[in-house]
């Protein structure tokens, strides 16, 4: 006779130590408010790093797989066009990182939550979550390095980063899918007023 399979072990209702506790992060700032307006404010960037990314990728190398991955022909010419799509790759990307690291901090408290996953859809949330901060990081923290000329890995670093921006973008567009109603709702009750208040009048979100 088979032996009894044993059910799953339950989640504890307790957290764990540290930030999974309530409350670890205190800070009355962090809300859907602000975490909107940063994003909105990073979105632009990230977008013309991507662009301009993918099209300096494709006049330096359209066939990272052995197949071509774009359904269209980016000119190599004239000469300047590669210095001009790759400085701004570089000039956005640099730009964005000040703000994506304020994104960072104004979402921390949603990378240690308890339970962990609640329902399908908080599992996608957290999905993206994951793919957003762990892409951002390692296409950031691997285009700066490839600036400074320095690599610190033993992998290639074209392959890699631009395979990255891929897992990068798709978390980002889930998180964008999933949390839309929370930047729209945010949008809708609050606006841009709080950018015009007085700090000693300002309300912690709830």
């Amino acid at each position: 006779m088979p032996a009894a399979r044993r059910p799953p072990l339950p989640i504890p209702e307790n957290p764990p130590p540290g930030p999974f506790r309530r409350g670890f992060f205190a800070s009355p700032l962090r809300g859907p408010w602000l975490t909107s307006i940063i994003g909105s404010s990073l979105l632009p960037l990230i977008v013309i790093c991507a662009v301009t990314g993918f099209l300096s990728h494709a006049a330096y190398d359209p066939r990272p797989a052995g197949f071509s991955l774009y359904f269209f022909n980016w000119p190599s010419g004239p000469t300047y066009l590669y210095s001009v799509t790759q400085g701004l790759h570089v000039i956005t990307g640099l730009a964005a990182i000040p703000i994506l690291l304020a994104k960072l901090w104004s979402v921390i408290p949603k990378l240690f939550e308890w339970p962990p996953v609640l329902s399908v859809a908080h599992g996608l949330e957290r999905l993206a979550l994951a793919m957003l901060v762990g892409g951002a990081l390692f296409v950031f923290f691997t285009g700066v390095l490839n600036i400074q000329v320095y690599y610190a890995w033993s992998f290639s670093f074209i392959p890699a980063h631009y395979y990255g921006s891929f897992v990068f973008l798709a978390g980002l567009a889930l998180h964008l899918g999933v949390k839309a109603p929370v930047i729209f709702r945010a949008y809708r009750e609050h606006g841009l007023a709080p950018l015009h208040q007085r700090l000693d009048s300002t309300l912690a979100e709830s």
